[in-house]
C-alpha cells in the first residue's frame, strides 16, 4: 500500500579513493525483483537527495555494470553529473512496493 516503505543498507565510503571511477560493478542474485543503488555525494545535503539506478536480480549470480552516467538524480537542485571523488555513501535499497526482499551480494566494486 502507498508504494511501501523502504529497506536500505548504507555504507560510508569516505576512506576510499574513488577519483576517476565511472562505474559500479555488482555481482548479485535475488528473487527476480529490481533493487536500487543510491549514491550520496558531497553535494547531496537533504535526506531526499541522492542519485539512483535500478538493477535486476535473478536466482543465479549475475555481474551487473552500472555506469555513473545512467544514474538519475532525485532533485534538480543537485549536480547532473556524478564524479567518483564526490561520492560519500552507497546504499542498496528495496522500495516502491510491498517487498519480500531477498538479495545476496558477492561483490561490489568501483572502477
Amino acid at each position: 500500500e502507498n508504494k511501501g516503505g523502504f529497506i536500505q543498507v548504507r555504507r560510508k565510503l569516505e576512506k576510499l579513493n574513488l577519483e576517476g571511477s565511472k562505474f559500479i560493478e555488482i555481482v548479485a542474485k535475488g528473487n527476480n525483483q529490481n533493487y536500487f543503488i543510491h549514491l550520496r555525494t558531497s553535494g547531496t545535503f537533504l535526506p531526499w537527495q541522492y542519485y539512483q539506478i535500478s538493477f535486476p536480480t535473478s536466482k543465479n549470480w549475475s555481474e551487473i555494470k552500472l555506469p555513473f552516467a545512467n544514474f538519475e538524480r532525485s532533485s534538480s537542485w543537485i549536480s547532473k553529473k556524478i564524479t567518483g571523488d564526490k561520492i560519500r555513501t552507497l546504499g542498496i535499497v528495496a522500495y516502491g512496493k510491498n517487498h519480500n526482499a531477498k538479495l545476496d551480494v558477492a561483490y561490489l566494486s568501483f572502477y
